[in-house]
């Protein structure tokens, strides 16, 4: 293996372990209720959406949809400050990097208090590095099922 091979190697973990670390920061974040950590995860230009599964079909509507980062960032805060004690629990990620931009996706499932109970979905996300490092551009969370 040539060292330029190596060098190449090591850059794709690496933005993958960063990308992966965004995502699980994320994660911390709702359940710490730590609104001020999402403006460092959103770029200036990002989108948010919920969406939610008709049941029994393959559509989905939309519940949700922010856009530009320090919206989403307040948006997530509100949200997470209403209470709920949201625990949320990712699996399944799977990135694709694609220079200085990359996709990911993966499962959530989560559980809430005050009788919200737990609920499953999906996660659709794009990043792009910048100088602060990976952030998301966007983000679609679908909400698959309700327990």
């Amino acid at each position: 293996m040539s060292d330029t091979d190596l060098a190449a190697r090591t850059a794709h973990l690496e933005a993958r372990a960063a990308i992966t670390d965004v995502v699980h920061r994320y994660a911390h974040a709702v359940r710490e209720g730590d609104g001020a950590a999402f403006g460092k995860l959103f770029t200036d230009d990002a989108t948010f959406e919920v969406r939610e599964r008709v049941a029994g079909q393959t559509e989905t509507v939309s519940r949700t949809n922010i856009a530009g980062g320090e919206a989403v960032a307040a948006h997530l805060a509100k949200s997470i400050a209403s209470g709920g004690d949201l625990c949320p629990l990712i699996h399944n990620l799977l990135i694709d990097i694609q220079g200085e931009e990359a996709s990911s996706r993966c499962v959530m499932v989560g559980a809430a208090g005050a009788g919200v109970g737990r609920f499953m979905g999906a996660y659709q996300d794009r990043y792009r590095r910048g100088p602060d490092g990976w952030r998301f551009t966007a983000r679609i969370f679908t909400i698959h099922a309700w327990a």
